[in-house]
Protein backbone atom coordinates (compact mmCIF):
# COMPACT_ATOMS: atom_id res chain seq x y z
CA UNK A 1 0.00 0.00 0.00
CA UNK A 2 1.31 3.44 -0.87
CA UNK A 3 1.69 5.97 1.92
CA UNK A 4 1.22 8.80 -0.54
CA UNK A 5 -0.78 9.26 -3.76
CA UNK A 6 -1.31 12.30 -5.99
CA UNK A 7 -4.69 14.03 -6.38
CA UNK A 8 -4.56 17.23 -8.50
CA UNK A 9 -2.71 19.87 -6.42
CA UNK A 10 -2.77 17.67 -3.34
CA UNK A 11 -0.95 14.62 -2.20
CA UNK A 12 -2.98 12.05 -0.28
CA UNK A 13 -1.07 11.02 2.82
CA UNK A 14 -2.01 7.87 4.74
CA UNK A 15 -1.57 8.34 8.48
CA UNK A 16 0.91 5.95 10.13
CA UNK A 17 1.42 5.02 13.78
CA UNK A 18 3.13 7.88 15.61
CA UNK A 19 1.92 10.59 13.23
CA UNK A 20 0.37 13.80 14.51
CA UNK A 21 -1.09 16.76 12.67
CA UNK A 22 2.01 18.70 13.67
CA UNK A 23 4.47 16.09 12.32
CA UNK A 24 2.56 15.74 9.04
CA UNK A 25 2.27 19.52 8.60
CA UNK A 26 5.98 19.95 9.31
CA UNK A 27 6.91 17.17 6.86
CA UNK A 28 4.97 18.88 4.06
CA UNK A 29 5.96 22.45 5.00
CA UNK A 30 2.46 23.63 5.84
CA UNK A 31 0.68 24.88 8.95
CA UNK A 32 -1.43 22.64 11.16
CA UNK A 33 -4.30 25.09 10.59
CA UNK A 34 -4.04 24.69 6.80
CA UNK A 35 -3.92 20.88 7.19
CA UNK A 36 -7.09 21.01 9.32
CA UNK A 37 -8.77 23.40 6.86
CA UNK A 38 -8.14 21.46 3.63
CA UNK A 39 -9.24 18.20 5.26
CA UNK A 40 -12.37 19.62 6.93
CA UNK A 41 -11.24 18.20 10.28
CA UNK A 42 -13.42 18.95 13.30
CA UNK A 43 -10.83 17.82 15.87
CA UNK A 44 -7.06 17.30 16.12
CA UNK A 45 -7.57 13.55 16.46
CA UNK A 46 -6.32 11.43 13.55
CA UNK A 47 -6.17 7.67 13.21
CA UNK A 48 -3.83 5.19 11.55
CA UNK A 49 -4.95 4.55 7.96
CA UNK A 50 -6.79 7.85 7.68
CA UNK A 51 -6.19 9.68 4.40
CA UNK A 52 -5.28 13.36 4.57
CA UNK A 53 -4.72 15.85 1.78
CA UNK A 54 -1.44 17.73 1.92
CA UNK A 55 -0.46 20.52 -0.44
CA UNK A 56 2.05 19.76 -3.19
CA UNK A 57 4.73 22.41 -3.05
CA UNK A 58 5.10 23.76 -6.60
CA UNK A 59 8.66 24.95 -5.94
CA UNK A 60 9.66 21.50 -4.71
CA UNK A 61 8.85 19.36 -7.73
CA UNK A 62 10.62 16.27 -6.40
CA UNK A 63 7.92 13.81 -5.30
CA UNK A 64 7.83 13.25 -1.54
CA UNK A 65 9.52 9.98 -0.66
CA UNK A 66 12.05 10.15 -3.48
CA UNK A 67 15.65 11.04 -2.86
CA UNK A 68 17.66 13.67 -4.69
CA UNK A 69 21.40 13.15 -4.83
CA UNK A 70 22.25 16.15 -6.99
CA UNK A 71 23.16 16.80 -10.58
CA UNK A 72 25.33 14.18 -12.24
CA UNK A 73 24.48 11.45 -9.72
CA UNK A 74 24.44 7.97 -11.21
CA UNK A 75 22.61 5.22 -9.34
CA UNK A 76 25.15 2.52 -8.44
CA UNK A 77 24.88 -0.97 -9.84
CA UNK A 78 25.63 -3.97 -7.69
CA UNK A 79 27.04 -7.42 -8.03
CA UNK A 80 24.30 -9.79 -6.92
CA UNK A 81 24.51 -13.28 -5.55
CA UNK A 82 21.73 -15.90 -5.39
CA UNK A 83 21.92 -17.96 -2.20
CA UNK A 84 22.43 -21.70 -2.72
CA UNK A 85 22.10 -24.65 -0.37
CA UNK A 86 24.93 -24.61 2.19
CA UNK A 87 25.72 -20.89 1.78
CA UNK A 88 26.22 -18.59 4.74
CA UNK A 89 27.08 -14.93 5.02
CA UNK A 90 30.66 -15.60 6.09
CA UNK A 91 31.48 -17.72 3.00
CA UNK A 92 29.76 -15.28 0.63
CA UNK A 93 31.61 -12.33 2.21
CA UNK A 94 34.93 -14.17 1.95
CA UNK A 95 34.30 -15.05 -1.71
CA UNK A 96 33.64 -11.39 -2.64
CA UNK A 97 36.19 -9.87 -0.23
CA UNK A 98 33.65 -7.88 1.77
CA UNK A 99 32.54 -8.14 5.38
CA UNK A 100 29.42 -9.89 6.68
CA UNK A 101 28.33 -6.53 8.12
CA UNK A 102 28.63 -4.87 4.70
CA UNK A 103 26.35 -7.49 3.15
CA UNK A 104 23.87 -7.22 6.02
CA UNK A 105 23.76 -3.42 5.80
CA UNK A 106 23.40 -3.34 2.02
CA UNK A 107 20.55 -5.86 2.14
CA UNK A 108 18.85 -4.56 5.32
CA UNK A 109 19.34 -7.90 7.06
CA UNK A 110 18.79 -8.02 10.82
CA UNK A 111 20.04 -11.59 11.23
CA UNK A 112 22.47 -13.99 9.57
CA UNK A 113 19.65 -16.22 8.31
CA UNK A 114 19.51 -16.76 4.55
CA UNK A 115 17.00 -18.51 2.31
CA UNK A 116 17.86 -20.60 -0.74
CA UNK A 117 17.11 -18.48 -3.81
CA UNK A 118 17.43 -15.19 -1.92
CA UNK A 119 19.21 -12.56 -4.03
CA UNK A 120 21.77 -10.47 -2.19
CA UNK A 121 23.48 -7.25 -3.25
CA UNK A 122 27.16 -7.80 -2.57
CA UNK A 123 29.07 -4.69 -3.55
CA UNK A 124 29.04 -1.90 -6.07
CA UNK A 125 30.06 -3.06 -9.55
CA UNK A 126 33.06 -1.27 -11.07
Amino acid sequence: MLDEAFDNDYLIYVVKAGDSLYSIAKKYNMSVQKLIEINDLKTNVISVGQQLKVIIQKDNAIPIGSTCYGEGYVEPTYITYTVKKGDNLYNIAKKYQVTVDEIKKLNNLSSNDLSIGQVLKIKEAN
